[in-house]
């Protein structure tokens, strides 16, 4: 192996990771992902591979690796007991089996990381690192979660055009991995990894490049601006449709079935209809509600303001999280706000409009506890152990998991709750799923609030009550972020104990 260690080390880059001493060096973590039958192989060189990998040659040419003197065995390992003896194609082999490093630990961050240790070791402390549990969930769309939720899936299922929801055109071999790949974690379990969102085989071309100019092997888009993708899978419910906006953060980053009509928000009514992130989505300025009621009963449509500049910048979500090119994707206010803003002006004006928006979602949330306290009186709901009035009634029904009495969550009572409340909620929820507090969109954010104010109004009236009466707070700003905090993990946790089909 130690032949193999030298023939490394013109791999270009910035050196390995932990273990890994000099630019492309092989390291532990490395050796550790080659199958048993590989692990007494010998480096024979590219031109060996490429007598029966031609195809994946000609792809090859176009990347930046290609032109940079990596070689096939750079990511797969010495190939000399592969080429005496390649069987049919590894990908439809238990990797135990196989004799080259092949689907799925080829897909490992580690293989990477020989070349681009700094990235890997940026990586390895973001939320993108971790992993699922469980990421081939049962149920009516077994799909669900492993189209976000497993690097895997989504470079060898929907990059290939193949429905998630339907694990049934994987192959034995492949579903095996799938479900086992977790238990315990192997090197390419992470949620998203290089390859979720690079291509090391491909590069595709000039309309792929990142906003400083750079081919990076991008899968999708940095920057899209286009809504009508993102439109169609805001409503959509399976992974397919969801899942189908060409924007390397938005195709995981969406409001997946956010759907905000009234018939929606009708049936919708156990958990919000969107899912963890739907940043791309608030930067975009698409599925909140904007139909709200008025003093006479009549339905207006609030218009949508949602031109902010964060939506047209070079590289959208990736200028602000990616800055000098950072892949713990945490907004730095020196490199993420660049040129448009100073750090010291980045940092005012987030903390104002952060500090904002907390006071008016805390707002919205005490008018519709306000709302809960004196429906629940006025219909004799819960008067028992509530003789004040329940407070809980305006939430959504899976996040009241636990909660007692048990007829709080009675569909009954679901059914009671008017149409305004269920559009200010859908609009609360939606506003912090976003995460953002207002800087991914501040004058769309901003219209979400106006709608589900006046929403609020109206059913307020009908239980005797103004927002002026219910407004008054003398927490603080933290205070009632911490509030509007242990709403989104309630609903967070609901989400991850029985997550909708």
């Amino acid at each position: 192996m130690g032949a193999a260690i030298v023939a490394l080390q013109s791999c270009a880059g910035q050196g390995g990771p932990t273990g890994g001493s000099s630019p492309g060096s092989v390291n532990s973590a490395f050796l550790a992902l080659l199958p048993m039958a590989q692990v007494s192989a010998t480096y024979i060189g590219s031109a060996k591979c490429i007598t029966c990998h031609a195809a994946e040659e000609t792809e090859f040419k176009t990347t930046p690796h290609f032109a940079n003197n990596v070689g096939c065995e750079n990511c797969h390992g010495p190939g000399s007991v592969h080429a005496a003896s390649p069987g049919t194609q590894a990908i439809q082999q238990a990797p135990a089996t196989a004799n080259i490093l092949t689907w799925p630990n080829e897909n490992s961050p580690v293989v990477c990381a020989q070349c681009h240790g700094p990235i890997y070791n940026d990586w390895n402390n973001s939320i993108h690192a971790q992993t699922v549990t469980d990421p081939v969930s049962t149920g009516s769309n077994p799909g669900r979660c492993i189209g976000c939720h497993s690097s895997l899936v989504r470079t060898q299922i929907l990059e290939a055009g193949l429905d998630p929801s339907n694990l049934s055109q994987v192959s034995a071999a492949e579903m095996t991995n799938l479900v086992n790949y977790s238990t315990p974690p192997a090197p390419s379990a992470a949620t998203a990894s290089c390859v979720t969102c690079h291509d090391p085989m491909n590069s595709k071309g000039a309309a792929y490049v990142d906003w400083q100019g750079q081919d990076d092997m991008l899968r999708h888009l940095v920057t899209n601006t286009s809504s009508t993708a993102l439109a169609a899978i805001g409503v959509g419910t399976t992974p397919a449709q969801y899942q189908a906006v060409d924007q390397s953060c938005g195709e995981c980053h969406n409001a997946r079935g956010g759907n905000p009509a009234d018939t929606a928000l009708q049936t919708g009514t156990s958990r919000p209809p969107f899912h963890e992130g739907p940043e791309y989505n608030m930067l975009m300025g698409l599925q909140g509600v904007v139909t709200f009621t008025n003093a006479d009963g009549t339905y207006s449509v609030q218009p949508v303001v949602s031109n902010t500049t964060h939506a047209s910048a070079p590289g959208q979500c990736s200028h602000c999280h990616m800055g000098n090119y950072s892949h713990t994707f945490t907004v730095s206010y020196d490199t993420g706000c660049a040129p448009c803003h100073t750090a010291t002006d980045a940092a005012s004006r987030a903390t104002s409009v952060k500090n904002d928006v907390t006071n008016s979602l805390y707002a919205l949330e005490s008018e519709m506890t306000a709302w809960s306290t004196a429906w629940s009186l006025q219909n004799s709901i819960n008067t028992s152990a509530y003789p004040n009035g329940d407070p809980n009634l305006w939430d959504y029904t899976s996040n009241l998991g636990g909660y007692t009495p048990a007829d709080s969550i009675s569909s009954a009572n679901e059914a009671l709750v008017p149409i305004e409340v269920k559009r200010a909620r859908y609009n609360y929820y939606y506003i912090i799923n976003d995460r953002s507090m207002g800087v991914h969109n501040e004058p769309f954010i901003e219209t979400l609030l106006t709608v589900a104010n006046n929403n609020m109004a109206y059913a307020l009236s009908k239980v005797g009550l103004t927002p002026a009466a219910v407004s008054g707070s003398s927490l603080t700003t933290l205070q009632k972020l911490s509030v509007i905090q242990a709403d989104h993990t309630r609903e967070q946790l609901m989400i991850r104990l029985s997550p909708s089909p």
